[in-house]
């Protein structure tokens, strides 16, 4: 994601390989994985407010050295069901836009607009 936004930390190679290089795609291909297979066993969480706490730990053992190490089971809890909220707008207006707000973290979705 980092790199998608142009905000790679190269003046600390140590930095810029384990947190934004290839170790963190495979975390976040990992992590997305897990998420979306988890999603698809459960209805695409529609409906859902939380979910189990087998995935949490999952993801917080896959980034425990990481920069987000710190993150709680609530917010990664928020941030799996806000994800497939909006995965499944997407899916089912056929698409839209996604916006990412990096300073108040936060993410909206909105509808395909008329052509």
């Amino acid at each position: 994601m980092r790199k998608l936004l142009n905000r790679k930390r190269k003046s600390d190679p140590t930095i810029d390989n384990s947190e934004d290089g290839q170790v963190a795609w495979i975390i976040e291909e990992r992590i997305a994985h897990a998420v979306y297979r988890y999603a698809e066993d459960n209805e695409f969480l529609r409906g859902r407010e939380h979910v189990d706490t087998r995935l949490l730990t999952e993801i917080q053992g896959s980034v425990s050295r990481l920069e987000v190490g710190d993150v709680t089971h609530n917010e990664w809890e928020n941030a799996v069901i806000t994800s497939m909220q909006i995965w499944n707008e997407l899916v089912k207006n056929r698409g839209g836009t996604v916006s990412l707000n990096l300073d108040r973290k936060g993410i909206s979705y909105s509808t395909p607009q008329a052509i």
